[in-house]
Formats: C-alpha cells, sequence, structure tokens
C-alpha cells in the first residue's frame, strides 16, 4: 500500500502477494523484496514491475545500489540498469532471515546493514552465541571482530559512528533483552548500553535522536491457563542521544 502526501487514506499497490521479505528505496523508486522476484514501483505508478527473477532475503539500499543475502550464504549488491546482480560476500552465515514460512504474528528484521564503511550482520545459532561480522563494500574476506559468548543475537542497526544489536537469553519468549554497542573504528570490543529490558526486542533502529527499540511479549504475558498472551506488542523505547553519548 502507499499513502499520498495529500490523501486521507492509504491506497493499495498490489492485494495479492505472497509475503514480503524486504523494501528498500533508492531515490524515489520503491522496491520489494518477494519469494521468487525483485519487484520495484516507479514514481507515479500504481502497478509494481518486475526487475529480476531472484530470491532475496532482506533489502537494503545505500547509494544507488540495493544489497540483499540470497538464503544461504552470499550477500550480493545490485545497481539500477545492471543486468545481474554482483556477490559482495559469500560466506555470510546469518542468523536471522525473514522467510515466506515466518508467523504472522512474527516480525523479521532486515538480517544486515550497510553504509559507507561497510556491511554488517550477525551470525548465530540456535543454541546461543554468535558473532558480528563485517566486509567493506568493496567485497572479499569478512571479519567477525565480537564473539558473544551464549545469548541470542538479533536485530542490528547502524550510525554514523557505533553499530548496535540485541542479545537475548532465549530464543523463544526470552525473559530478558540487553542492547549492545561497538565503535565502527573499534570493533573489537563493546559495552551494553541497556541491560533491563524485561522481554524481547524484535527490532533496534539508530537515529539522530537516539536508539529506538521495539519491544515484544516474553514468558511475562503469557496466561498457561489460556496458553494465550495478555498483550501481543510491547512499548516503543528510546534510548535518548544524550543517554549514549554520555556513556
Amino acid at each position: 500500500m502507499w499513502f499520498p502526501a495529500d490523501g486521507s487514506a492509504a491506497e493499495v499497490v498490489a492485494g495479492d502477494l505472497a509475503r514480503p521479505r524486504g523494501m528498500a528505496a533508492i531515490g524515489d523508486i520503491v522496491y520489494l523484496a518477494q519469494p521468487d522476484a525483485l519487484l520495484e514501483l516507479p514514481p507515479g505508478e500504481k502497478a509494481l514491475r518486475h526487475v529480476l527473477p531472484i530470491a532475496a532475503y532482506g533489502l537494503r539500499s545505500h547509494g544507488e545500489s540495493l544489497y540483499f543475502h540470497d538464503g544461504l550464504s552470499k550477500i550480493s549488491s545490485w545497481r539500477m540498469g545492471d543486468a545481474a546482480p554482483e556477490v559482495v560476500v559469500d560466506g555470510a552465515s546469518l542468523f536471522s532471515m525473514p522467510t515466506a514460512m515466518s508467523s504472522s504474528l512474527t516480525y523479521a528484521e532486515d538480517p544486515f546493514v550497510v553504509d559507507d564503511s561497510g556491511l554488517y550482520w550477525l551470525e548465530g545459532s540456535l543454541v546461543g552465541g554468535g558473532k558480528l561480522a563485517h566486509a567493506s563494500l568493496a567485497g572479499g574476506a569478512h571479519e567477525t571482530p565480537i564473539t558473544i559468548a551464549s545469548d541470542v543475537v538479533k536485530a542490528i542497526s547502524v550510525d554514523d559512528g557505533h553499530l548496535y544489536w540485541t542479545q537475548a537469553d532465549s530464543l523463544f519468549l526470552p525473559s530478558k533483552t540487553t542492547i549492545h554497542r561497538a565503535a565502527k573504528d573499534a570493533l573489537g570490543t563493546s559495552d551494553v548500553v541497556l541491560g533491563t529490558l524485561v522481554g524481547d526486542a524484535t527490532s533496534v533502529q539508530a537515529m539522530a535522536e537516539g536508539v529506538y527499540i521495539a519491544a515484544s511479549p516474553s514468558l511475562t504475558d503469557l496466561d498457561v491457563t489460556t496458553l494465550g498472551f495478555k498483550r501481543y506488542g510491547g512499548p516503543l523505547l528510546i534510548i535518548p542521544r544524550a543517554m549514549l553519548d554520555a556513556r
């Protein structure tokens, strides 16, 4: 759907899509990742157009290029006008992956972030533990500068100077989540910027004014008598920039 700047209601662009795996924009062109194709919506048009016959998991834009994961081990880039994508990183094993089989109650964070300093993603396992990985935009070998001992790593975000990510004490319905940060010019060390979040965090987004955190239900919200949740959404939290700068 889209919401016109001068409109009063959202308008449907496409109502029969398979579960989207990512959305990004280059300028005023919107791109949508489907299970078997990359689609685009040029400005002023009301119908999606086919661009590439690819399976893209997650979708990020930077400069004039799109970046996406193939669901196995490769992160590729594609520039408008190119006939085919170019593999930037081979061997990127991602933990969080948007899939067409995901529950409609589960939001899957885009599995990597990108800016001028390169690509960053989280590698992990179902039993916990993981790594923060980094590769330059030029491609080639990637580094894993930080190892997470036991926590489940999930969402990741980036700003001008730092990487932020979440670490939970369980994959399903964690009781505690911490928010970690590493300086991009010193990726070998990290610190905890928030260590008291009860429950899960499905998304983290670094902005100029601070870091936003989307909280989600935890075991404390589960009613064992009905096997249902007392709530299905949590609060939207923010760590103000002044608090981050003071640490």
